[in-house]
């Protein structure tokens, strides 16, 4: 998608080893789309694909969207990234308070203070450090790079799950693991030949 849109917005074109990663990488989560779970039964599917899985496609789309227009805004038109970073999270954060007043109620935690610790936890990890530093990565990278790197967030997912909590991995995550490492591999050494070459001029 972060392809699609950057070759609209920035007339950026990926041929050669970005083309293949590219293509690799994606090829590689083809196997953990194929695995299904009961719950995704439950919930619907179209073909292979869960209706939960077609929601998250959704989402990366518009995922991939923000983070063009936060490189334009970063890159073009040289604003701080800690600050358009704020507020699409003070935006972002208040429509997620009002879709959940009106979906669970005005306040669903049972338990406060632990839910508090773990909630300044994300906003510190996710939305302080992680977000800031996509910010500041997208003034050298392309968005394209960056949203591809993005593939290995549900490998550390499972992997984080089989660490922390038992949950079975199959071969799946492991044919899709080494694909996208192989993919996001050829991308950036395209990525790095293309830096230097912008460096050097």
């Amino acid at each position: 998608m972060s392809a699609i849109y950057s070759y609209f917005f920035f007339n950026e074109t990926i041929r050669g080893r970005k083309l293949y990663g590219l293509i690799i990488g994606f090829l590689g989560m083809i196997p953990i789309l194929l695995t299904t779970s009961s719950t995704e039964q439950i919930m619907g599917e179209i073909s292979f694909i869960s209706l939960a899985e077609i929601a998250v496609i959704v989402s990366v789309a518009l995922h991939s969207y923000s983070w063009v227009v936060m490189r334009k805004l970063v890159r073009d038109k040289s604003y701080s990234p800690v600050m358009v970073n704020g507020v699409t999270m003070a935006a972002g954060g208040i429509l997620a308070l009002l879709t959940s007043m009106i979906t669970e109620g005005f306040f669903p935690v049972t338990n406060a203070v632990p839910f508090a610790g773990w909630l300044a936890a994300v906003i510190i990890i996710s939305n302080i450090v992680c977000y800031n530093l996509y910010g500041h990565l997208l003034r050298r990278y392309s968005a394209t790079f960056l949203s591809f790197a993005g593939f290995l967030c549900p490998l550390f997912a499972a992997f984080y799950g089989w660490w922390l909590l038992g949950e079975k991995i199959t071969w799946h995550f492991y044919l899709s693991s080494i694909l996208v490492f192989i993919g996001l591999y050829l991308f950036y050494q395209e990525e790095k030949k293309k830096l230097q070459e912008s460096e050097n001029m």
